[in-house]
């Protein structure tokens, strides 16, 4: 009877130590199935998280950059206007000029005919000389205004091409920053989940 107790109580505790590892198995199993899950849960919210974010950032450069194209074309509209006025106004100039010059050419040569019978030889080469000095005022004169137009259009496009470059350099600073946080968030979850995973 001795052997028998000693026995079956050997058999007991055997297979209690047999239901303890079985359950330890189970239990590790369920445990491992529950972290997988909750891994894969916080993924597909990390990845619903990182959609909203680049669709929102996709949004607002979609919008700066119609921003930016229709104030280009408000500026390219804007200037070929001005050009075509400017050209209209140069060839009401040139026409105007043109007559003004045939006039005064006519006036001339009227005045002269009378001049060759009136007056003397000398009086009509100071003539000729005063009107080659009004062409040449003339000529200069629409040199210089040529002039600042060209020099005034050139400002106008510097100061586009800095507006341009420091919204470029903005744009730019903002979209390192963003970056910067998120792989900084990256790396702090990364952490975390790997101090979970020690801790499990």
């Amino acid at each position: 009877r001795i052997h028998r107790g000693a026995s079956c109580r050997a058999d007991l505790s055997r297979r209690s130590r047999a239901a303890a590892l079985l359950q330890a198995l189970v239990r590790g199993v369920m445990a491992r199935a529950c972290v997988r899950r909750r891994l894969q849960a916080a993924g597909k919210i990390q990845a619903c998280f990182k959609g909203v974010i680049d669709r929102r950032e996709f949004y607002r450069r979609r919008q700066l950059v119609i921003q930016l194209q229709n104030r280009v074309r408000r500026w390219l509209y804007d200037l070929e206007r001005q050009r075509e006025e400017e050209a209209a106004l140069d060839i009401q100039r040139a026409f105007r000029g043109k007559r003004g010059r045939a006039e005064v050419a006519t006036k001339l040569r009227q005045r002269m005919f009378f001049e060759k019978r009136l007056r003397t030889r000398v009086q009509v080469l100071r003539l000729r000389r005063a009107c080659s000095a009004v062409v040449k005022i003339q000529s200069g004169y629409r040199a210089y205004r040529r002039r600042s137009a060209l020099w005034s259009r050139m400002a106008a496009a510097l100061e586009v091409q800095r507006w341009w470059r420091s919204r470029l350099g903005r744009w730019r600073l903002v979209r390192q920053r963003r970056s910067a946080a998120l792989l900084v968030r990256a790396s702090w979850m990364w952490r975390q989940m790997a101090e979970q995973r020690r801790r499990s």
